[in-house]
């Protein structure tokens, strides 16, 4: 009994990698999508000479010309440095209220709502087990 139970089990094993082995040949090879890609979006360098500044005029002979722009005085920006410190403790302050309420929720702890046409039901429970009921209407 034993030797066909291994017979059957070694034969079932073979048959299964035999087939895995006719399948592998029918898939067909994958293209390179780099290659698509690079040779679908060809980078063309400029042509012709290039100006030696990018801006031929001064911005007042500039705005001059145009009825529409309006020269503003220069000004200077103070105190535009970000607080990156304070950022972080609220992010983390947030985070660690959302995983507060994720675990209580996972504990059964919490207001629970069943809502219907015109009443809802409402039950107050710690560790899945009522601890007050309310009805709303």
């Amino acid at each position: 009994m034993r030797y066909l139970a291994l017979t059957l089990v070694f034969g079932f094993a073979a048959g299964v990698a035999h087939a895995q082995e006719n399948d592998a040949n029918l898939v067909t090879p994958q293209s390179d999508w780099r290659k698509a890609l690079d040779s679908s979006y060809k980078f063309v360098g400029p042509t012709g000479d290039l100006p030696s500044t990018t801006l031929s005029q001064s911005p007042e002979s500039f705005a001059a010309n145009d009825a529409t722009t309006v020269i503003m005085p220069p000004f200077i920006v103070r105190e535009s440095k970000f607080d990156y410190n304070s950022l972080h403790s609220a992010i983390q302050q947030s985070e660690e209220g959302v995983r507060k309420a994720e675990i209580a929720s996972k504990l059964g702890i919490g207001i629970h709502e069943i809502k219907g046409k015109r009443f809802t039901f409402g039950a107050v429970t710690i560790f899945y087990i009522p601890v007050a009921f309310g009805i709303k209407w």
